[in-house]
């Protein structure tokens, strides 16, 4: 019998999405999958069962996207996949697909959990009150569960983890001062990161373009200076760049805030810098979204107000230009941080833990 099954609308892989909020949830099924029974649902263009490891993975076809949100999937098989499974864990809250399947693991005597990745799509949960028979809210930090007020009795922070035998430190050389990697869209702060650095120091820039105005605005700004690109860089690539870097960093701007004032679901939590750090890489990152939650300012790294470049400038300063005993003290604690507060496995029982489920 499955003990557990992810539901999520998209896949992480050659057929799907790539980001945190893809990532997520087969990394987190793909570490569960060692301590009880899991399944893994997703979406995808053709009809797919495999397996990863220990995880059962079943991919749905895409039979419609509900209000042409790609995050509310359908398909006539989603109840008949997800089984009588003893727990169900939703990723994406705000999803239509994700209300069906609450109301389904309701009837079928299912606990139901749910956790948000920023994803919106046309969704019904707060017309029918749908949060009054969910199990319990699991946010991936304090700021995202600070979006849903209605949850606050039912949440626990779960955070998010690393494979810390695959994302390690390196032998090769530090021969890349700074690293980004990220989509390349205007809220990442790219554009900033690239005006922020001081002269001569060496930027490499991983992710791929979605705009490609801002795009050609990157390569114009880097005219001249020691940027390169990498825009189809696979996971070992990724690696490679942050074993070789002497700091991460994920600049993020929340730009509609800063305009209107309101809170915007910017860096839920940022994976980018634990993968870095798990490879013994300092980070930098800006105080928005749940990124200070998981940098120690001062200590893995450094935290920096997104409005002000010149701290952004000092930063990057301070931490590529360190002495080495410096530098290896923050590697260290930063490899340190990961190990002991985000692996898979620790997130993996955590939600065990709050689903009732050994």
């Amino acid at each position: 019998m499955t003990a557990v099954v992810h539901l999520t609308p998209a896949t992480f892989g050659a057929d799907g999405l790539f980001g945190g909020g893809e990532r997520y949830p087969t990394e987190l099924a793909t570490a569960m999958a060692e301590l009880v029974p899991t399944k893994l649902v997703g979406f995808g263009p053709r009809r797919q069962s495999l397996r990863r490891g220990r995880l059962t993975v079943e991919i749905l076809p895409v039979r419609h996207l509900w209000k042409l949100s790609e995050v509310n999937p359908l398909n006539e098989r989603l109840f008949r996949t997800i089984g009588r499974p003893r727990a169900l864990h939703l990723h994406q809250w705000e999803s239509v697909t994700s209300n069906l399947a609450l109301a389904y693991g309701k009837l079928v005597g299912s606990r139901v959990y749910a956790t948000d990745h920023g994803g919106s799509g046309r969704n019904y949960w707060r017309k029918f009150r749908l949060h009054r028979i969910l199990g319990g809210f699991l946010p991936v930090s304090e700021f995202s569960g600070s979006f849903y007020p209605e949850l606050a009795a039912r949440t626990s922070v779960i955070y998010g983890g690393v494979d810390t035998g695959r994302f390690s430190p390196g032998d090769q050389p530090r021969t890349c001062d700074v690293t980004f990697v990220g989509r390349l869209l205007p809220h990442k702060g790219v554009a900033e990161l690239i005006e922020a650095l001081p002269p001569g120091m060496s930027a490499h820039i991983v992710g791929r373009p979605y705009d490609p105005a801002y795009r050609e605005r990157l390569r114009s700004l880097a005219a001249g200076k020691p940027v390169t690109f990498s825009e189809d860089a696979d996971d070992d690539a990724v690696i490679r760049a942050y074993r070789s870097s002497r700091v991460v960093v994920l600049p993020s701007r929340d730009t509609a805030a800063l305009a209107s004032g309101r809170k915007v679901k910017t860096e839920l939590l940022g994976l980018t810098l634990l993968e870095a750090m798990a490879c013994g890489t300092p980070v930098i990152c800006t105080d928005i979204g749940g990124m200070p939650e998981v940098v120690r300012d001062g200590v893995t790294g450094r935290v920096v107000s997104a409005r002000d470049p010149e701290a952004l400038r000092a930063a990057l300063a301070e931490v590529v230009r360190a002495g080495e005993p410096r530098w290896t003290e923050m590697s260290r604690a930063a490899r340190r941080h990961v190990e002991e507060n985000f692996t898979w496995r620790r997130v993996a029982e955590n939600c065990l833990l709050s689903y009732g489920v050994s």
